[in-house]
């Protein structure tokens, strides 16, 4: 039996050119069997523009994307530790948006294998300017061992001074305390980053974060915590996520863990196909837009209209 024609969105005028992507890649799609009933189309309305882009293999989903986008953002070097670090910032339409850091894996932020500069465009089409610091200031890895060396290698001190600058950078850009989310090593470091600058950072994310070189100091948490683990994580696994769980209730942390059934470590990596999880990540990318737009304080209608999003600002201020 043929495989059913996903349902076609309705695209306004002036986005008839993603009408015909649309046919295209649902075409292809439902010729080889690669469509996904539960959720066929990611639809990412953001403040910069719409994309329509089939949830099949991740390099499909990259490769369409670039269609449309080929560079959303661009390399800066922000002030840090009393001299500079690099990072890819992209920003949103409004210039009142907020601000998210987004850090990296064991990777490096320029890896073949690193969707970071992916995530931060996905958080500028949904209405946030974002940052994604080079923690490794220029260094990648392509191997795991290579990886692993150069996160052990990594000073501690130099990437707490980074973060910071670049928490700082998006602060005094969007006037607003930030949101930080990271993976895998960015996980645990975006944890430890908002325990380290309380007044800077407003909500954070950890994707299956894991590094043992830091142990954050929770007491200095103010910012609601995200967690998202995999069930089949043998590093960040059920124990040491119950240990954290525990730890940030006794402190009387604000904090919601999921962990995902039958999901690896760096599940949410599309350019990682043997640990990728389309469900999982699907998931997950929901309520990490759910999260900053709590506890960042606006809507996704504000998000996406320059008038509405200022006018909550206004409000803001005023009150």
């Amino acid at each position: 039996m043929a495989a059913p024609k996903p349902a076609r969105p309705v695209f306004p005028p002036a986005d008839r050119a993603l009408d015909t992507l649309w046919s295209l890649l649902a075409e292809q799609s439902v010729a080889t069997g690669n469509v996904r009933y539960n959720c066929p189309v990611v639809i990412w309305q953001g403040s910069a523009r719409t994309h329509a882009i089939l949830a099949t293999d991740p390099v499909q989903e990259r490769s369409a994307r670039e269609v449309e986008d080929p560079e959303m953002g661009e390399m800066i070097e922000f002030a840090a530790n009393g001299g500079t670090c690099p990072g890819y910032l992209v920003q949103a339409k409004s210039d009142v948006a907020p601000g998210v850091v987004v850090i990296q894996e064991w990777w490096g932020l320029n890896a073949s294998k690193s969707d970071i500069k992916d995530i931060a465009e996905r958080l500028a089409q949904a209405g946030y300017t974002a940052l994604a610091p080079d923690l490794y200031h220029g260094e990648a890895a392509e191997e795991p061992d290579e990886a692993g060396k150069l996160m052990m290698s990594l000073r501690i001190e130099q990437a707490s001074q980074d973060l910071r600058g670049a928490i700082e950078y998006l602060r005094e850009l969007t006037g607003k305390p930030v949101g930080i989310m990271g993976f895998c090593m960015g996980g645990a470091l975006a944890l430890y980053a908002a325990c380290e600058n309380p007044e800077g950072v407003a909500a954070c994310v950890d994707f299956y974060g894991g590094y043992p070189k830091i142990t954050p100091d929770l007491a200095g948490l103010r910012a609601p915590l995200l967690g998202l683990f995999g069930e089949l994580d043998r590093g960040v696994n059920a124990e040491y996520v119950q240990r954290l769980d525990e730890e940030l209730t006794t402190l009387g942390k604000a904090h919601e863990f999921t962990i995902y059934p039958g999901a690896q470590h760096a599940f949410f990596n599309q350019l990682r196909p043997e640990s990728y999880n389309a469900e999982a990540a699907t998931d997950a990318w929901n309520q990490v837009l759910g999260w900053f737009g709590q506890y960042l304080g606006f809507t996704e209608e504000q998000l996406n209209s320059d008038e509405q999003l200022q006018a909550a600002i206004d409000t803001e201020d005023e009150s």
